[in-house]
């Protein structure tokens, strides 16, 4: 049931306020804010290189943008946590979304490529606000089991987007080109804002001492400190570069070097991420019975299995859609059983910075998704060669991390 504080007027105003948005909405409008981030992403794969042939530049250029917009993501995990708690869940929702709105119908007019990666920078800022919010809200309204089900539905929403968003992205890339891509991401960025105008009351409590740089800062280097955290962190990211190397190479790969059609790669990424969700939902059902650490172990074991396939089938010649699809597969699927598992455990002894500890987390893996797609975008050769050692190199990286786990747990006695 929603939590009132007993405390504080304007607290108590919002949680009143609060109690007349049915759970049902609530969840509509978390939603809307879920599928953001997977949207600019996912639509955007299938249509990279024919942006590529539109600028008249590389396939490696466009690839970079994915850079600039995980490098928009990255602040914005440090950003939005503060900006809520001091001025509001409702008001810093309301004028990201109205940006991202913006921005998206922009970025279909982009003159060039420096154009292109300025708002790509913008939409991964604004994109980012949608999970720090929702975490917020439901913290607000919500405790025990009605706050996990609430960000369980959330989850289930947001991980449509990412089966869903290629194959638009594919269809809509053949038959009417890359621009109108941007235009769902700016429609559906007008949707979200329009329903939170309306139907979103503020739910938080403002704090005046949010925004001082000098106990952001203090909160910030007391997490960083701390062993646990370093250790579940460093375990996330090899997985999260493999996966935005997934992201940023893949179209290419297939598309370009391979030939196969923008609709048909929308539906074998979506085939890829249909697997990711399969193997979230079973981590959520396994989590409990036998805890987060064997998964982060098995998590780490498939990823190091699936990057030395790619690296297999590249080596005996089978250039193929099968021989990248598969390993990809396989990653994702290594990635959904171990990084809930590593969030979770990275975050256990900040329970009353969670906010802050979840930010942190969020700058680091998308700061190596940022480096990742970089790097890979300087890279490009037209094969499939540098998601093939990529996969690889992230897969090992993956499972060193077990080695760290292992020591920590053996120290304190588990």
């Amino acid at each position: 049931m929603p939590l009132i504080s007993s405390g504080k007027r304007d607290k108590r105003k919002a949680v009143m306020g609060s109690q007349a948005m049915p759970f049902w909405k609530v969840l509509t409008l978390l939603s809307g804010l879920a599928i953001l981030m997977p949207l600019v992403i996912d639509i955007f794969l299938p249509a990279i290189p024919a942006i590529a042939q539109s600028f008249q530049v590389s396939t490696g250029d466009i690839q970079i943008t994915l850079a600039s917009l995980n490098l928009g993501a990255a602040i914005g995990q440090l950003l939005y946590g503060p900006l809520s708690d001091r001025f509001g869940r409702r008001w810093v929702i309301i004028v990201s979304m109205s940006i991202f709105a913006i921005s998206g119908f922009a970025t279909a007019a982009a003159p060039n490529l420096e154009w292109l990666n300025i708002l790509r920078f913008v939409q991964g800022l604004t994109a980012a606000s949608g999970m720090i919010i929702i975490r917020a809200i439901v913290r607000d309204l919500y405790d025990g089991a009605l706050a996990a089900k609430m960000l369980a539905y959330t989850f289930v929403a947001g991980s449509i987007m990412p089966i869903a968003a290629p194959i638009i992205g594919g269809n809509v890339t053949v038959w009417l080109g890359w621009q109108p891509n941007f235009y769902i991401i700016g429609g559906i960025g007008v949707l979200v804002f329009l329903s939170l105008w309306r139907w979103l009351d503020e739910t938080g409590e403002k704090d005046y001492d949010a925004i001082r740089f000098q106990l952001v800062w203090s909160s910030f280097v007391r997490i960083s400190r701390s062993r646990v955290f370093l250790t579940y962190a460093y375990v996330g990211i090899g997985p999260f570069a493999g996966l935005f190397a997934i992201l940023t190479a893949l179209s290419s790969t297939l598309i370009e070097f391979m030939g196969v059609s923008p609709t048909i790669f929308g539906y074998l990424f979506a085939l890829i991420m249909l697997g990711n969700l399969t193997a979230s939902i079973v981590a959520g059902r396994l989590v409990s019975s036998i805890g987060g650490v064997p998964l982060i172990y098995s998590g780490c074991v498939i990823c190091l299995v699936s990057g030395l396939a790619a690296g297999g089938f590249a080596w005996m010649g089978i250039v193929t859609p099968a021989g990248i699809v598969i390993p990809s597969l396989g990653f994702m699927i290594g990635f959904a059983l171990l990084v809930p598992a590593a969030t979770a455990g990275a975050m256990s002894p900040f329970p009353k910075m969670a906010g802050r500890a979840s930010s942190l987390i969020g700058l680091v893996h998308h700061s190596a998704g940022a480096i990742t797609s970089l790097l890979i975008g300087l890279m490009a050769d037209g094969t499939h060669i540098p998601l093939v050692w990529s996969l690889i190199i992230c897969g090992i990286f993956s499972f060193l991390s077990i080695w760290p786990v292992c020591k920590l747990k053996h120290e304190q006695g588990l």
